[in-house]
């Protein structure tokens, strides 16, 4: 009888264990794991060769398939380094020239009776005294600079060309250049002007031209806007007889009968010379390889019209993602 009592018991306790387990809530289930969002397999190589200007320079693409492909060059406005600023040109030179020749007989002239002259910082203000309290530079200044037409030169004679000199060196940051021919006639130690006689001297062609990146640019071409500043000597306009023509193609530099025996200087000034400056916006790709819709290539050609060492960017994107291959190549000559 005990024995069944205590049978009866373990079934009662093993019936509830089985009734609280069949109770319990199923387990969540595991969710699926995000897609993981890989930029493609995909690459870009350069062929192997050696290349020249002109010639067709080949790139082979190689894994999975992309929506879009763009190329940049690396030539000027197509550098991927300037996609997202913007190009900013400056004159990389500025370069003068002129003729002159002289009139009034073989006899000699003055040594540097005419001069050629450079300043930074003269005002522009038009007098003589804003002319002397400035800082020219001249040929003492400088390894070449301006050739005029020799002592013995005659009138009719070839006009002798000035040369041609790079000023860029001689700017200062954000400030004006000034061109000045000085036309002088000094004293000797005897009390009169020095040996020579007070000349005509004829100042033709001028050409001030500027070079940046994407283009050269005359700047001045004639007289036009050029100033003439005489000395205190010069004390009445009948005696200010140098003259710029009315088309500004040539200048007269020339002292008048009274003044030949008196010490003075007459000067003719350019208007302001700045260098200049271009904003070309963002470089944008040389071609689009691939668009959206168009089927894989598996290469992509370009030929280099120029020599020089270049830095072609492929930029490719697949849905939101970009990525972008730089490889450097040499084109030679």
């Amino acid at each position: 009888m005990k024995k069944n009592i205590l049978l009866l018991m373990a079934a009662v306790f093993f019936l509830a264990a089985c009734g609280k387990k069949a109770s319990l809530p199923e387990p969540e289930p595991t969710p699926e794991p995000e897609p993981e969002v890989v930029i493609p397999d995909f690459d870009v190589t350069l062929v192997d060769g050696s290349y020249k200007a002109g010639d067709e320079v080949k790139f082979e693409f190689t894994g999975k398939e992309v929506d879009e492909i763009s190329f940049y060059s690396g030539e000027f406005l197509h550098e991927y380094a300037y996609h997202d600023k913007d190009r900013i040109s400056k004159s990389q030179s500025l370069v003068a020239s002129f003729r002159t020749n002289v009139e009034l007989g073989a006899s000699p002239r003055q040594p540097d009776q005419v001069s050629v002259f450079v300043s930074t910082d003269y005002n522009g203000g038009g007098t003589h005294a804003d002319v002397v309290n400035a800082t020219w530079k001249g040929k003492e200044d400088f390894d070449d600079w301006f050739t005029l037409a020799p002592n013995d030169n005659l009138w009719n004679q070839t006009d002798y060309l000035s040369g041609s000199i790079d000023l860029l060196e001689v700017f200062e940051e954000n400030k004006p250049l000034y061109l000045a021919f000085r036309y002088r006639n000094k004293k000797n130690g005897s009390g009169g002007t020095e040996a020579g006689y007070a000349r005509s001297w004829y100042i033709y062609n001028l050409n001030v031209t500027t070079t940046l990146l994407s283009e050269s640019k005359s700047l001045h071409t004639n007289y036009l806007g050029f100033s003439l500043v005489y000395g205190d000597e010069f004390s009445s306009d009948d005696l200010k007889t140098s003259l710029i023509t009315a088309t500004g193609g040539h200048m007269n530099l020339k002292l008048p009968v009274g003044l030949r025996q008196v010490e003075t200087e007459l000067w003719a000034i350019s208007p302001a010379i700045n260098l200049e400056e271009i904003n070309h916006g963002l470089d944008i790709p040389k071609a689009t390889v691939k668009d959206v819709n168009a089927t894989m290539p598996k290469e992509f050609k370009y030929a280099f019209a120029e020599p020089g060492n270049y830095k072609v960017t492929f930029v490719y994107k697949e849905g939101e993602l970009k990525k972008t291959k730089h490889i450097e190549l040499t084109i030679s000559e």
